[in-house]
């Protein structure tokens, strides 16, 4: 026998110690919802839910990103204070961005007035010249000139006879 104590370094805490291994069931278990609700976020972006997009996208995010704190990181198993201040962080950036979506709406007239400045300027640089040898549209009056093939030869150009000399 030998009169040797070992020392624990953490002898003081207990706590610090603290492992704690999840199972592997629950660790795949978790990939395939994260999987899952991937999957979800790819078929939700093909529908157009108008407004609803972004809360759709968000909700799905947030759901994901909790179970990768809760599991992965290991929260679920952690003291009930350090969640209570995951939750209340969550609690507090959601109020916060309801605050600024609140005063979102109280600028819509700059934004169709600038909206429809853009269309003004862009309209003009948009209509095409059109052709002077074009074909009439089909609701365009009848005249007596004969209809020209857009795809027709050019005409030649003569030059005017010369006149001529005075002497």
């Amino acid at each position: 026998m030998s009169d040797h104590v070992e020392s624990d370094a953490h002898a003081e805490n207990p706590q610090s110690c603290h492992v704690h291994v999840v199972p592997v069931k629950v660790l795949v278990g978790v990939f395939l919802a994260l999987v899952a609700l991937t999957v979800v976020t790819v078929e939700a972006a093909k529908f157009d839910t108008g407004s609803l997009d972004v809360i759709v996208s968000m909700a799905i995010a947030t759901a994901k990103a909790t179970l990768v704190v809760f599991i992965f990181m290991h929260l679920w198993y952690d003291k009930p204070l350090n969640r209570l201040a995951f939750f209340f962080s969550i609690v507090f950036a959601a109020f916060f961005l309801c605050m600024i979506l609140l005063d979102s709406h109280a600028y819509d007239d700059y934004v169709k007035g600038f909206q429809q400045d853009q269309a003004a300027i862009a309209a003009p640089a948009a209509a095409p010249a059109a052709a002077p040898d074009a074909t009439p549209a089909a609701d365009a009056p009848a005249t007596d000139a004969p209809a020209t093939d857009a795809k027709a030869a050019p005409e030649k150009k003569t030059e005017p006879e010369a006149k001529p000399a005075e002497k």
